[in-house]
């Protein structure tokens, strides 16, 4: 159930950002139901009228009414869903309201965050009802260390199969400049190629696995080698730090404690651009490297020729 929510809850992200760059949002007229893949509304409020049938719908800060069908799912964001009609999917409403009138029927789940609902007892819900409310400081705390268990576990095997001295953590040291650009380039280049892909529609599988694989695949590895880069700058400054595996665990862990410092924390998430911008860097110029000494084997062959 959550993930089928988190899958709409990306793709209204997803959209949110397709429409901020360029691409079409319905606008005030007539709605187009039968060439749209996906609907959406930002800033707008939304009716399906009835006898409509729309694809998955998106509606953020704008109030939405159901009296048709909605197919695959319905998420509204910092609103209020008025649902008369079908849902054929899950509906997920955060910061808002959701009424289901007499009529209403949702296929799916319910998802409610940080939101209410009014429910007549005629409508018919196939899935459960779940709410979720913020974080208690208690679940947030635990939630730090568990982040943080795991990214120093990661580090460390990290640095136990690549080497404290690898390409990225060199890259990231000695050319940091390049590396935050190259970083900058992918953590926007990268979303808008998923979104790009999943607009065109043929390209929907290769744009959601960029968006659900490769960015968090990415932001890992990135993150690690960032912590991992942090300690060996440190191993260098100061003497009596000598093992590489206790370097990368105070890299590290110096970046779980800035996670959870106000001013630090918003700094401390650039440190997974920066390390995937060190990764593809390091890839590029050791791909550089072996094309340039394969073009002077050739040319030395041809020369002996």
């Amino acid at each position: 159930m959550y993930r089928q929510a988190f899958l709409l809850l990306a793709t209204l992200c997803a959209s949110t950002l397709l429409t901020s760059s360029g691409f079409a949002q319905p606008g005030s007229e007539a709605l187009d139901l039968a060439n749209t893949d996906i609907l959406v509304r930002i800033d707008r409020d939304l009716v399906v009228p009835t006898e409509a049938s729309a694809p998955p719908t998106f509606v953020l800060n704008g109030d939405a009414r159901i009296d048709g069908t909605v197919r695959d799912g319905f998420v509204v964001l910092n609103g209020s869903a008025n649902v008369q009609g079908h849902i054929d999917g899950t509906v997920v409403v955060v910061g808002g309201t959701l009424s289901l009138g007499p009529d209403a029927r949702v296929r799916d789940d319910v998802v409610l965050i940080e939101s209410t609902l009014w429910r007549d007892p005629g409508a018919l819900v196939g899935g459960e009802v779940a709410r979720s409310g913020a974080l208690s400081p208690v679940v947030g705390v635990f939630f730090w260390i568990s982040c943080t268990i795991a990214a120093l576990l990661g580090g460390l095997l990290y640095v136990f199969l690549v080497g404290a001295r690898s390409r990225p953590v060199v890259t990231a040291l000695d050319q940091p400049g390049q590396t935050a650009l190259v970083g900058a380039v992918l953590m926007v280049g990268l979303p808008l190629l998923a979104l790009a892909f999943i607009a065109s529609g043929i390209g929907l599988v290769i744009g959601a696995s960029i968006a659900l694989n490769v960015i968090p695949v990415l932001a890992v590895l990135g993150y690690v080698i960032s912590g991992v880069a942090l300690g060996q700058l440190l191993r260098d400054r100061f003497d009596r730090m000598h093992n590489p595996y206790v370097a990368t665990l105070v890299g590290v862990g110096l970046l779980q404690v800035f996670v959870a410092l106000p001013l630090l924390g918003l700094l401390s998430m650039l440190a997974a651009p920066f390390g995937a911008g060190a990764l593809f860097l390091a890839l590029w110029r050791y791909h550089e490297r072996r094309a340039g000494a394969k073009t002077n084997a050739q040319n030395a062959a041809y020369a002996a020729a």
